[in-house]
């Protein structure tokens, strides 16, 4: 079964494909990017989002959770992105996935067990944003 989630995420997704990048509102990012985020969650690919995604973004995610109303989650996930800047420092790298592993089970853990509210928080969000503009193709 298809989740409110998966449903925002491929119509915003669509909407960036066939429009461009300009074409989402703020709001509609910060949608894309907590969807992005409970996707992989989902699908057991938070370690590979972790290692992946440069910070600016996953900071810009943390940014997205605020928005939607989890500030609880967004500081949490900014704590994680400082823990994994400090792994770039020299020395280091052998630490890397190891550190990563752990990381990601630990948010894994909290976001598992807040899924269905941070997905009720996101669904919320969009339908009371007036510059929604988006259909699921």
């Amino acid at each position: 079964m298809t989740s409110a989630v998966d449903l925002v995420c491929q119509a915003l997704r669509s909407k960036l494909q066939r429009e461009g990048a300009l074409s989402l509102s703020d709001s509609e990012w910060h949608q894309l990017r907590v969807s992005h985020l409970m996707h992989r969650v989902s699908q057991g690919e938070l370690a590979v989002l972790l290692a992946d995604t440069p910070f600016s973004e996953l900071l810009a995610i943390a940014n997205a959770l605020d928005v939607i109303g989890r500030a609880d989650i967004a500081d949490r996930l900014r704590s994680t992105t400082e823990s994994l800047a400090a792994l770039n420092e020299p020395g280091r790298g052998s630490e890397r996935t190891s550190t990563i592993a752990r990381l990601a089970r630990e948010l894994d853990y909290v976001l598992s067990h807040t899924r269905v509210d941070i997905e009720r928080h996101l669904v919320n969000f969009a339908f009371s944003q007036p510059d929604q503009n988006i259909a699921v193709a």
